[in-house]
């Protein structure tokens, strides 16, 4: 029931900024309010990444990339999984304490590999959970929808993902 909630205040909140951000082409243009709610948002992911950032010693993990609603924090290589899942999660519970309701960072996944293309294009094997025992590949932003090469390129993503050796958690601010 909760997630429902945040998910319905998420997307109100994106509608209202995108209804008066737009002002040659939207229905309801007021500059004001769509600065006032990037501003908020902005606000938010700056105070998580200092936040993280100013604990890395603690926690062992560094903001390595945040966009609105969403931030991939890297974890040193001596911490285990298991570790990183464990700080993640108290990360996001500390963060969502020093936020006003119902603003709540959620820990979504744990990355083993990760490539960080740029803005919105990632891809990496990724673990909802500790407990689960194999990843799913995931590619965000790539173009790999084309038909024919489909399998080429996601094959392409794939193995340069293989390289790497990030572990690195994916959050989301609600």
């Amino acid at each position: 029931m909760l997630d429902a909630r945040q998910l319905g205040l998420k997307l109100l909140a994106n509608v209202t900024y995108g209804y008066t951000a737009a002002g040659f082409s939207g229905r309801m243009p007021c500059i004001d309010l769509a600065d006032s709610i990037i501003s908020k948002a902005r606000e938010t992911l700056i105070n998580s990444i200092n936040f993280i950032n100013n604990n890395e010693e603690k926690f062992g993990g560094k903001v390595i990339y945040g966009d609105t609603d969403s931030m991939f924090v890297e974890f040193n290589s001596d911490i285990s999984f298991e570790k990183a899942f464990e700080n993640a999660q108290k990360l996001c519970e500390l963060i969502t304490l020093s936020n006003p309701n119902p603003v709540k960072l959620k820990l979504e996944k744990i990355y083993t590999k990760c490539v960080l293309l740029s803005k919105k294009r990632y891809a990496g094997y990724a673990y909802e959970t500790p407990e689960q025992e194999k990843p799913k590949f995931e590619a965000k932003g790539f173009e790999i929808s084309f038909g024919i090469l489909k399998k080429l390129v996601a094959s392409f993503v794939e193995l340069v993902v293989e390289q790497k050796k990030i572990v690195a958690g994916v959050v989301a601010v609600e």
